[in-house]
């Protein structure tokens, strides 16, 4: 506590240095010289932040010029006892990165831009606007707050124009988890989420759980939050700045995976799951590799494995399991291989914990949808296994010679398979169209000005979006397979899988323009639709449409969206800007072919 006065008598008297009686309400020099008496108070609060912050950022800036130290993150070790208790009670300890890069300039050449320096602009910026909505192609529908990100956003300004400010994110966990709940609305704004039920609301349900564990509690759950929560606001509002403050702290987060691994009881934490699921979301938002994602998905896939199936029947364990499963089927897929959540243990977790989240759920109107969304995923369990055995089909075949005399027998047992599994498919997707029209919640068609794509899909909401999107993208998948088997047996029905899998494909490009309101969920499931829409589509602008889509996902919300088989970054990527910048996208811009994936 300081600026507390030592003496017990009335303001007047001690400015007058005179001996104070303490004779209350008035005392008795106050009384006879008929002046104001006022007694200070018992406590009194002095802000020291302004001088603490110029303190520090002072010493910071001497040590960059200087080039002796390698980060700007604060000293809280000095061996004075003013500064250490002091600092102490204003700023949370911060976790030091001994590798990281000097970020920030001089003291003189930020008040030459007419910045100041003790201030903190963005996080100013955070305080005052907490939920923000992200929609910067449907703002209209989203809230008058979208105008404070887009359009000459005042964000982007202070990026651009405060060079310190982002330092500032290594000191106080009070910043940090403002920037993770400004990360948070971001990703499931409440505009998307207010009418999906809570049992629904799976990726939300686990990130309300993080901030009580982060603080300095677990120093690799905030490295991996902080890491995450840069790399989003750098990608949704394009500043590199960010970006780039964001790669140290991915790098701390990977070493101190790697030493939480080594132990039994740091390895199989919680907090060390939740830290190598963010490492996957980092990977979308910041590498334009499609591999980089797969290999830290693969890797949450192995470590929720390793934890076997009861570690995930309560808590945060479990919401974290429901939220990142169907990223494990999709994982699986992307790798070629089985999935594990396919096997009977795994699949016995799922449906207990359907059945208790079923029969604690508030929400009875939408327990027939509830019902649906676990259809759907228990019909995704088998999809990675039938793509793999299609794959192979020869050598399968060679080992499971005894249970099919020819191949003409195996392939007819898969065609049966994947043809079951669509009728599946299928059943869901009339059931959930019904269910949404009961509730309604049905998406409707608006007309566009986009000569490709004339009619756009407005939904209700996220969930209702991902979940069609995704049945059009698993039917054309299914309808793939079923073209390669049947070329053969079956060829008649060769014509049908085609048409119908390039109307799945339009259906898809119907969808994303609702799908980019999203910061999150959205384009990761548009990703994968838009990707096998290239291989059903023949129109040479439909296809130059979808390939215009991916760069721009890829620059706006996913870096992984650029990730194009067949599409030579480097050649073809100042054609594809060109296109993106100009006022609207015409098919024809664009001049390069892309090979099916």
């Amino acid at each position: 506590m300081v600026g507390v006065p030592r003496s017990k008598g009335c303001r007047t008297c001690v400015q007058r240095r005179v001996r104070c009686d303490q004779g209350k309400p008035v005392c008795g020099n106050c009384q006879k010289g008929n002046r104001d008496c006022v007694y200070s108070e018992g406590l009194k609060f002095q802000d020291e932040g302004v001088r603490l912050r110029r303190k520090y950022e002072t010493k910071a800036s001497f040590q960059g010029e200087s080039s002796t130290a390698s980060t700007t993150s604060l000293n809280l070790n000095s061996s004075s006892t003013e500064s250490t208790t002091t600092t102490t009670e204003v700023i949370d300890h911060s976790i030091e990165v001994d590798d990281s890069p000097i970020v920030g300039t001089p003291v003189d050449s930020v008040h030459s831009l007419g910045i100041i320096v003790h201030g903190n602009s963005l996080f100013q910026f955070l305080e005052q606007n907490k939920y923000v909505d992200v929609s910067q192609h449907d703002r209209d529908a989203l809230g008058p707050s979208a105008s404070l990100l887009f359009d000459g956003s005042p964000l982007q300004q202070i990026i651009s124009e405060n060079p310190l400010s982002l330092a500032s994110v290594r000191a106080p966990f009070g910043m940090q988890e403002q920037l993770f709940n400004v990360m948070h609305s971001n990703m499931f704004p409440p505009n998307q989420t207010n009418n999906i039920p809570e049992m629904l609301r799976s990726h939300g349900s686990w990130f309300k759980m993080l901030p009580p564990l982060m603080g300095g509690h677990h120093q690799v759950l905030d490295c991996a939050v902080r890491a995450v929560t840069l790399a989003h606001l750098g990608r949704l509002h394009g500043s590199t700045r960010c970006l780039e403050e964001s790669r140290p702290w991915y790098g701390k987060t990977l070493k101190l995976l790697n030493k939480a691994l080594l132990t039994e009881e740091t390895g199989m934490a919680e907090e060390t799951l939740a830290s190598t699921i963010m490492l996957s979301f980092y990977e979308m938002f910041a590498s334009d590799s499609n591999a980089s994602w797969v290999a830290h998905a693969g890797g949450a896939g192995a470590l929720i494995k390793a934890r076997g199936p009861d570690a995930y029947r309560f808590g945060m364990a479990r919401e974290m399991f429901i939220a990142y499963r169907h990223t494990i089927i999709i994982e699986a897929c992307q790798r070629d291989q089985p999935c594990f959540l396919a096997e009977p243990e795994w699949r016995d977790l799922s449906k207990s914990i359907f059945h208790d989240l079923r029969s604690t759920g508030r929400d009875v109107h939408f327990l027939e949808l509830f019902d649906l969304a676990e259809m759907l995923y228990d019909c995704m369990l088998d999809i990675p296994e039938l793509l793999y055995r299609s794959k192979h089909f020869r050598s399968i075949w060679k080992a499971e010679k005894a249970h099919f005399p020819t191949l003409r027998d195996f392939i007819a047992d898969l065609i049966e398979r994947c043809s079951n599994l669509r009728q599946s498919f299928r059943i869901f997707y009339f059931k959930f169209k019904g269910a949404l029209s009961k509730c309604r919640l049905s998406w409707t068609a608006t007309l566009s000005d986009d000569p490709a794509i004339p009619i756009y899909y407005r939904f209700p909401n996220i969930f209702v979006a991902s979940s069609v999107t995704g049945y059009w993208t698993i039917n054309i998948l299914l309808n793939i397979v079923l073209i390669e088997l049947s070329k053969d047996i079956e060829p008649e029905k060769i014509g049908l899988y085609r048409a119908e899998n390039r109307d799945s494909a339009l259906e898809i490009c119907r969808s994303v323009k609702y799908m980019l309101t999203s910061s999150f969920l959205g384009p990761f499931f548009i990703i994968f639709g838009l990707r096998i829409s290239l291989t059903v589509l023949q129109d040479r602008e439909e296809r130059d449409w979808v390939v215009a889509k991916l760069f721009e996902i890829g620059q706006t919300h996913m870096a992984m969206a650029s990730h194009v088989p067949g599409f030579e970054a480097g050649v073809d990527m100042p054609r594809v800007r060109a296109a993106l910048s100009g006022s609207g996208f015409h098919g024809n811009v664009l001049e390069f072919e892309v090979d099916p994936l």
